[in-house]
């Protein structure tokens, strides 16, 4: 069943954030995520159907693609060739973590490529799909661990982690869905995906549980704050949500025993404790209960917006995310540019500031129009 739609629509508050001529900021975010936040602003925006050609906000999607062409290197004698957020205007930034950024503006190219078939972007869309297949470590996954955290040691880092694997993995299944290369689509190396399968079956203990960088290891965790919020089990939603799109069918035991570890964990967003809240895990747990379908995903009772505090249930992921989004979504103060935008309290809202939590609540609730539905 289709989300119950908010009262107050969504992608008008982010489009009161863009404020900039071109791009989105992290707001009172950390320093340096332009390019992520921008990137998952257009992604929420073209889950709700509006594109750089069409729907209200044509011209802010617009705006936020061409900002991050702008920012793409193009110069084939560069090692950085297609690279999208490591030097912007002529200025590198100092953190390996911008391969984040790069990941989530390659799913958001990739995913406005795929619905508008709009060939100005497929050169682009394609340089970055081939800048992240060739920060791969061989024969497995990605990293932003480098040595002596080197921003530029983000090619085949050595290391890997099912973080930025995770955001890797949907980029290029958002490039695989624009359709077959003779067709005009994108190419994806299957060696990523297989790479990928390789590296969660090796951190995946015998629980179902899958870790960060080791088996049932914690997941990527905010600095300075990894004993405020409570751990939740978000490499595990990643891992069997790209274990899924690289073909690991559903019905598979380590599937089936990674939902139950996730269905102990269901998103609630507790007015007087804000430690629980986890967008970030809730974005990948509806994106893997969706997939996966059944009770477990929807019992099958439908709701009112009006009845959602009172009645409706929590037993299964679907309403139980919109209920933890949906009412807690800011709502009914008259000339606040944040209405319609959710707080950014809960972890990593520090990190990604408002236009984050707005955007990736957004991305969450358009689950429906993402991607369709694995039939293996």
């Amino acid at each position: 069943k289709k989300p119950i739609h908010c009262k107050n629509k969504i992608h008008g508050p982010l489009a009161d954030q863009n404020k900039n001529p071109d791009y989105f900021k992290y707001g009172r975010g950390f320093a340096g995520y332009d390019v992520g936040v921008t990137s998952l602003a257009i992604l929420a925006f073209l889950g709700n159907g509006h594109t750089q050609k069409f729907g209200r906000y044509r011209k802010i999607v617009r705006k936020g693609i061409e900002w991050l062409k702008s920012v793409q290197v193009n110069d084939p004698k560069s090692k950085w060739h297609g690279s999208i957020g490591y030097i912007i205007y002529g200025k590198k930034v100092d953190h390996p973590e911008w391969i984040y950024n790069h990941a989530i503006a390659t799913m958001a190219l990739c995913e406005a490529y795929a619905i508008t078939k709009d060939f100005t972007l497929k050169d682009y869309a394609q340089r970055a799909v081939d800048f992240a297949a060739k920060c791969r470590n061989p024969a497995y996954a990605w990293s932003h661990h480098t040595p002596n955290d080197d921003p530029e040691r983000v090619i085949h880092p050595g290391l890997n982690d099912s973080a930025v694997t995770g955001w890797m993995v949907l980029a290029l299944k958002s490039a695989k869905n624009s359709g077959p290369p003779e067709e005009g689509g994108l190419r994806v190396p299957k060696e990523c995906f297989q790479g990928a399968l390789k590296w969660f079956n090796m951190v995946t203990n015998s629980q179902g549980a899958m870790g960060y960088m080791t088996p049932s290891g914690l997941g990527s965790v905010l600095p300075g704050r990894e004993d405020y919020y409570t751990g939740m089990p978000t490499m595990t939603a990643v891992g069997m949500l790209c274990r899924m799109f690289a073909g690991l069918s559903k019905d598979h035991r380590i599937i089936k025993l990674g939902k139950q570890i996730i269905m102990n964990h269901l998103p609630k967003w507790p007015t007087d404790n804000h430690k629980t809240i986890n967008m970030y895990y809730w974005y990948y747990g509806t994106y893997t209960m969706f997939q996966i379908g059944g009770k477990d995903w929807h019992c099958g009772k439908n709701y009112n917006f009006e009845d959602l505090g009172s009645k409706a249930c929590t037993c299964c992921w679907n309403h139980a995310v919109q209920k933890a989004l949906i009412l807690n979504q800011r709502q009914g103060v008259k000339g606040d540019c944040a209405d319609g935008s959710w707080d950014p309290i809960g972890e990593w809202g520090i990190a990604g500031g408002r236009v984050y939590a707005t955007a990736i609540g957004a991305i969450t609730l358009e689950v429906f129009y993402r991607y369709e539905r694995l039939q293996h």
